[in-house]
């Protein structure tokens, strides 16, 4: 069976490849566009033959994404990984500049591309079709924690402080977002040389232990994972939204020490990735796409953080977490 999923995605490559002209010409209502993440996960993306030709800045189609049966978005995936894009300001401008020359209302950097491409200094701030994706990461947990909440009880969701682990670009306004609405929200980061407020705790990751819920947002999975592992306790719940996603081996070291494994999800009933992204189920949506997909689906922007709520809410963008290794406790 893998042989022929393989099979048929380099196969699908090769169409998409030989269309690159056409695909260029059309005005697509949204375009997303998305990286491996880990060097080992690159060639689930595009076949190894690929790889060995093609320059790490270039763009290629790699499918699409169903918004309706009327109108269909196009992915575009690059070769690079999260290390070379984070250590190689340049190979994320040519990336940037690169998207550009595609045709689409609205563009998503998906993963971590946003936050690599404002730290680099070339986000294209005069191109108002690209899409910061702001508002889809902070909705994606706010219906994350809702359905914890259900599943797990309030008092250990949200009668305890958040532990945001992360506390880059996106964290940060993840973290003020939830408290907005009313969450006590503690911050946490390897680089603690920064002030960033009374509840950010830098790299004191003890603190962690006063935290019901603890919220992962690093760029490496597994790394942010071993990082947080010893301060892990009986009960606590671990909701993942990093790229590349943990691996069952990394989920170990939270379930080994009672704590309660989840991975951030949301399914947007009428969309639908074709072929879906290696590690991800064809319904998934990302949090960084929502954005763009909520605008394209109703042809309206938002202006705000509460406009888009609103939009998400109006086309039925839903809670979809996933329990990779679920520990006694969450299966009981």
């Amino acid at each position: 069976m893998n042989v022929i999923v393989k099979s048929g995605r380099i196969a699908l490559t090769m169409v998409l490849i030989a269309a690159k002209p056409i695909l260029r010409l059309k005005l697509w209502p949204a375009i997303f566009v998305v990286n491996a993440g880990s060097e080992s996960d690159i060639k689930s993306y595009l076949p190894l033959w690929v790889l060995k030709v093609v320059p790490k800045h270039n763009l290629y189609a790699i499918g699409f994404y169903r918004i309706s049966w009327a109108c269909w978005a196009l992915v575009l995936g690059t070769p690079a990984s999260n290390e070379e894009l984070d250590r190689d300001p340049e190979l994320m401008a040519k990336v940037v500049n690169g998207v550009k020359r595609w045709k689409g209302r609205r563009i998503a950097l998906t993963g971590i591309l946003t936050a690599y491409a404002v730290k680099h200094r070339c986000w294209p701030d005069a191109d108002g079709r690209f899409v910061l994706g702001s508002y889809g990461t902070p909705y994606l947990f706010r219906i994350n924690i809702k359905e914890l909440s259900r599943r797990f009880g309030k008092d250990v969701i949200e009668k305890t402080p958040v532990g945001v682990v992360g506390y880059g670009y996106t964290g940060k306004r993840v973290a003020t977002y939830l408290r907005g609405i009313g969450y006590t929200v503690y911050g946490f980061d390897q680089l603690n040389d920064r002030d960033e407020g009374v509840h950010f705790m830098g790299s004191d990751f003890g603190r962690l232990q006063e935290c019901g819920l603890i919220v992962l947002m690093t760029t490496c999975g597994d790394g942010g994972l071993d990082t947080i592992a010893s301060h892990i306790q009986k009960g606590q719940v671990v909701l993942a939204d990093t790229h590349p996603k943990p691996t069952s081996k990394g989920w170990a070291t939270v379930t080994s020490r009672g704590g309660i494994a989840a991975e951030c999800g949301a399914l947007f009933s009428a969309g639908m990735f074709w072929p879906k992204l290696p590690r991800w189920g064809s319904k998934n949506t990302l949090g960084c796409s929502m954005q763009a997909i909520a605008e394209a689906a109703t042809k309206t922007l938002a202006d705000t953080q509460a406009d888009f709520d609103v939009l998400a809410d109006r086309v039925g963008i839903e809670s979809m977490i996933e329990y990779p290794a679920l520990s006694r406790e969450a299966k009981g």
